[in-house]
C-alpha cells in the first residue's frame, strides 16, 4: 500500500476587506506508490485560524498509522507534523489578491465540483452565503476575489473541497516575503489539565486495545495507531484552547496504550442486542455466538472471550456500538444456557430484533 509524502510545507496568509486573517495552505508532496516521485505543490485550503487547525490535525492523525511520512518516505509523528505547521503559522508569507470564476461542474478540475454541491451548499448557507449557493445551483458564475470574498471562499474550499480547485500549484509563493503581523503564535499554556486514557489489550496476540468510555464500559476501538490517529484528528480545539498542549496530550495518550495491561481470560464479552446494525455486521454476531458458549440474560448475549485465534478475531471485528467487555463477575442473573453450535430460537429473536 502507498503513502502519502510530505516534503514541505507552507502558510501564507492575507486580510480580507472586512479586517478578517485568512490563512492558504500549501504543501508539497509526492505519492509512494506513483512514479517518477516529483515533489509537487498543492493547495490544501482556505480560512480562518480555527479552520486551518482543524486542517492540520486532521492530517496529523493520518501519520501515526504510516499513510502520511515525511521526506524521503520516513516516519514521522503527529507531533513532529503539527510542529512543522505551526512553525509556518507563526510567520507565514504574504498572499496577493487574486479573482476566481467559480461555477458548478463535474469534471474533475471543476472549481465547485456537482457531487459535492449539496454539502457545499449546506456550509455557504450556514456562513451566510445562501444567495450566492443558490445562484451557483442555477448555473450561474460567480466572480468572486481573495480578499473580498474570503469568507465564503473558506466556506467552499475548507478541506472537504480542496483549495488547488482555485489555486494552483505552482502559485505556492515559495519565496515570498514573510509577515510576522499576520502570524498565529500564541504563548503557551503554562499548566493544563491531561485526561485519564483507561486502555486495555485484549489478547497478546493481537493488537486490538479497548478504552473505557464515559459509561465505564470498555470498547473496542482497534488497533493502537487507529486511536491515536483518531484522537489527534480532534484535538485541534483543545490546541487552540490551550496551545502548546497538544505534543504532552498525544504522549499521555500514547503511554496508555503502550502501558496498558492485558484483559483477564475470564472477561465476558456482553452484545447488546437492541442495536440495529447493517447486515454484514450482524452476520459477524450471529457467527460469534453460534460458534461459542454464551447466556442470554434479557436483550443482551454474554459470551466467554475465547483464547483461540480465530475466535479471538471474530470478537473483535464485533462492532463496539454493540459489544463490550466485562473483566468483573456479572451480576447474579438466571440466564437461559444456550446450546452450541446450534441457535436457538430465542436467541435467533434476538438477534433480528
Amino acid at each position: 500500500m502507498g503513502s502519502t509524502v510530505s516534503t514541505n510545507k507552507l502558510a501564507a496568509a492575507f486580510k480580507t476587506t472586512s479586517g478578517k486573517t485568512m490563512y492558504v495552505l500549501f504543501e508539497e508532496t509526492y505519492e509512494s506508490n506513483c512514479y517518477p516521485r516529483t515533489p509537487r505543490w498543492g493547495c490544501l485550503l482556505i480560512g480562518e485560524l480555527a479552520n486551518i487547525m482543524r486542517g492540520i490535525f486532521r492530517s496529523a492523525g493520518c501519520c501515526e498509522g504510516g499513510m502520511l511520512k515525511g521526506a524521503g518516505g520516513r516516519d514521522i509523528t503527529p507531533e513532529g507534523y503539527l510542529q512543522g505547521w505551526l512553525k509556518e503559522l507563526a510567520n507565514p508569507v504574504s498572499f496577493k489578491d487574486r479573482t476566481f470564476e467559480l461555477a458548478v461542474g463535474d469534471s474533475l478540475y471543476s472549481t465547485v465540483p456537482q457531487g459535492e454541491f449539496s454539502k457545499i451548499k449546506e456550509r455557504m448557507t450556514a456562513n451566510g452565503f445562501e444567495a450566492e449557493a443558490t445562484q451557483l445551483e442555477n448555473g450561474e458564475k460567480l466572480t468572486v476575489s481573495l480578499y473580498e470574498h474570503g469568507e465564503l471562499l473558506a466556506s467552499i474550499y475548507d478541506g472537504n473541497v480542496g483549495a488547488w480547485r482555485i489555486i494552483q500549484g505552482f502559485h505556492a509563493p515559495a519565496y515570498g516575503l514573510r509577515n510576522p503581523e499576520l502570524g498565529y503564535a500564541p504563548a503557551k499554556a503554562k499548566t493544563f489539565e491531561l485526561e485519564t486514557h483507561e486502555c486495555m489489550r485484549l489478547f497478546k496476540h493481537r493488537e486490538d486495545v479497548a478504552v473505557k468510555d464515559q459509561n465505564g464500559d470498555w470498547r473496542n476501538r482497534g488497533w493502537a495507531y487507529s486511536i491515536i490517529g483518531n484522537y489527534v484528528r480532534e484535538l485541534w480545539q483543545a490546541e487552540l484552547r490551550e496551545p502548546g498542549s497538544y505534543r504532552a496530550r498525544i504522549m499521555n495518550l500514547r503511554n496508555a496504550i503502550e502501558t496498558a495491561p492485558l484483559m483477564p481470560s475470564e472477561a465476558v464479552v456482553v452484545i447488546d442486542t437492541t442495536v440495529k446494525l447493517e447486515s454484514w455486521t450482524q452476520e459477524g454476531v450471529t457467527r460469534v455466538v453460534n460458534e461459542n458458549p454464551h447466556t442470554i440474560v434479557g436483550h443482551e448475549i454474554h459470551v466467554a472471550v475465547p483464547q483461540d485465534e480465530h475466535q479471538a478475531y471474530r470478537v473483535c471485528c464485533l462492532h463496539e456500538d454493540c459489544a463490550k467487555f466485562v473483566c468483573i463477575p456479572l451480576a447474579a442473573e438466571e440466564p437461559v444456557q444456550a446450546a452450541a453450535p446450534a441457535a436457538p430460537t430465542l436467541q435467533l429473536d434476538l438477534l433480528a430484533s
